[in-house]
C-alpha cells in the first residue's frame, strides 16, 4: 500500500467518578452492579418514548418522503425549502468541489447534482446532530463527524466491490457510532472515564465502553437506527460493526457488516482521535483484524481499491459545509 491506495427513567447523570477508581480497585462485585444499574436504566431509557430525541419535523418528514418509491422530486425541494438552514447547507455541498464546483442556485438542481444516496445522508447527519447537539463532554466532537463520513464513503465503496449498493451502506456508515454521542448526552460522567481509559492508551472505545458500562457504542447506535427509522439491516450491520460476520446474520447482513468493519479499521488509521492519546492504527495493525480476513468468504465481483487519504480530503471539504 502506498499513499492510503489499498487494493484486493429520565435519566439526569453528571456526576463523575474519580477516572480509574472503581477500576484501580479489586472490587469485581462493585463493577458488576455499577454495570448492572448503567443498563437498567439506559433500558429504562430508551423503554420511555418521550427520552429518545426525535430528528427536527422537517428533517423528520423529508426522511420519510426518501423512503416512497414514487418520490415527487418537485414536493420534496418544496419541503426542504421550509428548513432554510438545511437548504442552504445541500445547496453549499452541491456547489463543492466534490461534486464539480460551480455555483448552484436552485435546491432542485442542488439534489440532482449530489443524489439521492448523498441526499439521504445530509438528512441523517443534519438530524443527528440537532437530536443529539447538546455536548456536555469535551473531546474532538469535529473528528467525530470526519470519521462518519468517511467510513459512510468507504463502507459503500468496499461493499460495491461484493454486491449492488442499495444505499443502506453509507447510511450505516454514517450510524454506526451515533451512539457515541447519545452516551455522553445521557451519562456523561461515565463517558468521561470511558474516554479517559482510552486516552491512557489502556482500551479501543468499544472496549473501555464495555469496561464502564457493560454494553458499548454499537449497542446505542442500533437502538437509535430502530427508533429512528432506519432499514432492520443498517441497524444489524451498525450493531456488529466490531463484530464482523456475527455467526446469526444472513450473508446480506455479514457482508455489509464486514465492509463496515473494514472501513471502519481503515479511517482509524487517519488520525481523527475523539481524545488525546487515543491508539491510531498503523498499516500492520489493520490488515491482521478480522474483517479482512472475513472479506473472503464474499465473492468479489470487482478489485478493490481505496485511497483513503483523498476520501479524507473530499470528507472535509463536505463537512466543512454540513456541521
Amino acid at each position: 500500500m502506498e499513499n492510503g491506495d489499498i487494493k484486493h427513567s429520565s435519566v439526569n447523570n453528571d456526576k463523575q467518578t474519580p477516572i480509574g477508581s472503581i477500576f484501580d480497585r479489586a472490587d469485581k462485585t462493585a463493577i458488576k452492579a455499577r454495570k448492572s444499574e448503567l443498563k437498567s436504566r439506559f433500558q429504562e431509557y430508551i423503554d420511555s418514548d418521550q427520552n429518545i430525541p426525535g430528528f427536527p419535523v422537517t428533517v423528520a418528514k423529508v426522511q420519510s418522503m426518501l423512503s416512497q418509491p414514487d418520490l415527487d422530486f418537485k414536493t420534496l425541494s418544496e419541503v426542504i425549502l421550509l428548513d432554510p438552514s438545511l437548504s442552504a447547507k445541500i445547496i453549499s455541498i452541491a456547489s463543492s468541489a466534490v461534486y464539480g464546483g460551480g455555483s448552484i442556485g436552485r435546491l432542485d438542481l442542488a439534489i440532482q447534482r449530489i443524489g439521492l444516496t448523498q441526499l439521504k445522508g445530509v438528512i441523517i447527519i443534519c438530524g443527528a446532530a440537532a437530536a443529539l447537539k447538546d455536548f456536555k463532554v469535551s473531546a474532538n466532537w469535529g473528528h467525530f463527524w470526519l470519521h462518519s463520513i468517511l467510513v459512510a464513503r468507504m463502507t459503500e465503496k468496499i461493499y460495491n466491490c461484493f454486491a449492488k449498493s442499495s444505499g443502506d451502506e453509507y447510511i450505516s456508515g454514517l450510524m454506526h457510532d451515533v451512539g457515541k454521542l447519545f452516551l455522553q448526552k445521557v451519562f456523561p460522567g461515565e463517558f468521561r472515564e470511558s474516554l479517559e481509559l482510552v486516552s491512557q492508551n489502556r482500551f479501543s472505545s468499544e472496549q473501555a465502553e464495555f469496561t464502564v458500562f457493560g454494553f458499548s457504542h454499537a449497542d446505542v447506535s442500533a437502538e437509535l437506527c430502530q427508533r429512528w427509522g432506519m432499514p432492520d439491516i443498517v441497524k444489524t450491520a451498525v450493531k456488529f460493526h466490531h463484530d464482523p460476520g456475527y455467526p446469526d446474520l444472513t450473508s446480506k447482513e455479514a457482508c455489509l457488516s464486514t465492509c463496515l468493519n473494514v472501513a471502519d479499521s481503515l479511517a482509524n488509521s487517519c488520525n481523527l482521535e475523539l481524545v488525546k492519546g487515543q491508539k491510531v492504527l498503523k498499516e500492520s495493525d489493520i490488515y491482521r483484524l478480522p474483517g479482512w480476513a472475513k472479506l473472503a468468504d464474499y465473492k468479489q465481483i470487482r478489485e478493490l481499491a481505496v485511497d483513503v487519504q483523498d476520501e479524507l480530503e473530499e470528507v472535509k471539504i463536505i463537512t466543512g459545509n454540513l456541521v
